[in-house]
């Protein structure tokens, strides 16, 4: 470190990006957690803005390119010939042997990385056919509350519910540092589940994702127009605005009949809240408005505990759907405080909704802090007819 930061222009903008990668993944860990970030409102607005945290990489490195020494604005000649000399053997001595290397390296991953990878694919079918096991899940962007990976913590968990489905939201990589990392992906790999990630890369969202042991079929997602008020809404309430609010929907095949299976995630609040649910409330109604179906909720309300849901925009997803809430924490005569599904707020802003099927079972998992969310669950038989 210290030879980089004496160097001239190269040395410098590699040292000077290094530390705003450092400073910026420390204060992305601070709010995570629940704490202040080192760098106040900067420190939240870097979370899930990918094309805002890459331009500061860029600035970084000009930056220091421009504070490199003896007035050097750009690497020169002497310091590539230096380089060149000092940094490693002459270009052709070892050439022969790190092709060599690189081959077998290749080799190696073709002949037994990804076998095991494919092998590891296969779909693991439910535990009781009779029985359709549902859980959503805020997964944290792949964090538990201590800032660390939590994908053994959420594995272990909806493997012990024996889910069926599981709708995960804020499931994408939360930081440049995490490079290509998908955190769903890695639980639906542990899990032997298939896995729809609706929302590319690069989209500036907290992501969703499906797992399923049921086949899927028509899955697709919607990034739903996020408001101003998302982000005051996030401060508001000690986080950090996400991106865009989506909602991802597969229809999955159960005993023989199609069964419609949906993730919601917003942050909105107020009438942004109101328009968003209304416009999804909508679509159900006119589009999906034959046969069972289950749709997971993660929302930014009610905004304190004397507030029932009820009296918030999520009531919207039961009006004219036929939609029920499992945990009954949408009828307008629930008794508060309601059963917190988040562990930071103490709120309950988890839900699971449901139509044309019949209710077994329902849980919140609330001793496994393996995000700032606890894991939601309910089971279904078929709908005597």
């Amino acid at each position: 470190l210290c030879l980089l930061a004496q160097s001239r222009a190269l040395g410098r903008a590699l040292f000077v990006v290094g530390i705003y990668s450092v400073v910026s993944f420390l204060a992305y860990l601070a709010v995570l957690a629940g704490g202040a970030s080192p760098l106040g409102a900067l420190g939240s607005l870097l979370q899930g803005e990918m094309w805002l945290y890459a331009l500061g990489l860029g600035t970084s490195w000009c930056v220091g390119v421009w504070a490199a020494p003896n007035g050097a604005s750009r690497p020169s000649v002497h310091d590539l010939w230096y380089l060149s000399r000092h940094s490693g053997p002459p270009k052709r001595e070892y050439m022969h042997g790190a092709l060599s290397l690189i081959v077998l390296v290749f080799l190696v991953f073709l002949g037994a990385a990804l076998p095991m990878r494919m092998a590891a694919e296969g779909v693991q079918g439910p535990a009781d056919k009779d029985l359709l096991i549902v859980a959503g899940y805020n997964v944290q962007q792949g964090f538990g509350l201590r800032g660390g990976s939590n994908v053994d913590c959420v594995a272990s968990l909806l493997a012990d519910a024996n889910a069926d489905l599981v709708g995960l939201s804020e499931s994408s990589a939360a930081h440049g540092a995490a490079g290509s990392s998908d955190p769903g992906l890695a639980y639906a790999g542990r899990l032997n589940m298939q896995h729809f990630s609706g929302v590319p890369g690069s989209l500036p969202t907290a992501g969703q994702a499906l797992l399923s042991r049921l086949p899927m079929h028509q899955a697709s997602a919607s990034a739903l127009e996020s408001p101003s008020a998302a982000s005051a809404s996030a401060s508001a309430n000690g986080g950090a605005g996400a991106g865009a609010d989506l909602w991802t929907r597969s229809t999955v095949g159960w005993q023989g009949i199609p069964v419609h299976f949906h993730v919601l995630r917003t942050e909105a609040s107020g009438d942004s809240a109101q328009e968003q649910l209304r416009f999804v409330a909508h679509e159900i109604r006119t589009k999906f408005r034959h046969g069972p179906m289950v749709l997971v909720g993660s929302f930014g309300l009610p905004a304190d505990g004397s507030t029932r849901p009820a009296h918030t925009p999520i009531v919207e997803l039961v009006n004219g759907t036929g939609l029920r809430e499992v945990f009954g924490a949408l009828k307008f005569d629930a008794p508060l405080p309601l059963p917190p599904t988040e562990f930071t707020t103490g709120l309950h802003r988890d839900f699971i909704l449901y139509r044309g099927l019949e209710p077994v079972g329902k849980w919140i998992h609330s001793r496994a802090p393996c995000s700032d969310h606890m894991l939601v669950v309910a089971s279904f038989h078929a709908e005597q007819r």
